[in-house]
């Protein structure tokens, strides 16, 4: 399945419907009474489409938070995996396709919100967890931890196969601790927004 804007989302002002295209040739938009109906149709199984977190998704979160001994982030109960943004550096996303070309890492794969060019080393993320992204004209990202990854990495889209070996990959080469959950593999790093702003592709980042 693949999702698009009807329109383009404007500053400050309520998104606008999404139209989800399946394989099929169909497509339905999430503002469509029959949207529901159409993609439990597709999955063979009951399908309800939702804005806000049910009370199992916020369980589920807490229950990473309690075992981590983490401070969930506010809005945690928001339909987010752990916190609200994802950011990477393209240096680890080079040095992983170098240490195995063959698995086609490419940037889909980890669903981020933002990627930094970079010039270092792998997993140079890892030392900015306590510290502060700033972004273009003023936008702040305080970084909370370095991003857990799950088989969400190896899975088949568009043309990239399913590969296994991505998750070994990363459980071999960056496995870290995270709070009292013991060693887990990492791409990237989780963070929250300490100032909101604009962000557009090109801007500048400095750490701090």
């Amino acid at each position: 399945c693949q999702a698009a804007f009807v329109e383009s989302p404007r500053a400050g002002g309520a998104l606008p419907a999404v139209r989800i295209g399946l394989p099929d040739g169909r497509s339905v938009t999430t503002d469509s009474g029959e949207i529901d109906r159409v993609l439990s149709g597709f999955f063979r199984r009951e399908i309800r489409l939702v804005s806000t977190a049910p009370a199992s998704y916020a369980a589920g979160q807490a229950a990473f938070f309690a075992k981590a001994g983490l401070v969930p982030p506010d809005g945690a109960n928001a339909l987010v995996d752990l916190y609200p943004v994802s950011v990477m550096a393209t240096s680890t996303l080079t040095q992983l396709n170098v240490l195995r070309p063959e698995s086609r890492l490419d940037q889909r794969r980890f669903r981020m919100n933002l990627m930094v060019g970079t010039r270092s080393a792998a997993f140079i993320e890892n030392d900015w967890v306590g510290r502060t992204l700033t972004i273009g004209s003023g936008v702040r990202l305080a970084v909370a931890l370095p991003d857990p990854r799950c088989a969400m990495t190896t899975l088949a889209q568009e043309e990239l196969p399913q590969d296994a070996a991505i998750f070994r990959l990363i459980v071999q080469h960056n496995s870290v601790p995270i709070g009292s959950a013991g060693l887990l593999p990492c791409a990237g790093v989780y963070a929250v927004v300490a100032a909101p702003g604009m962000v557009r592709c090109g801007d500048g980042v400095t750490l701090a």
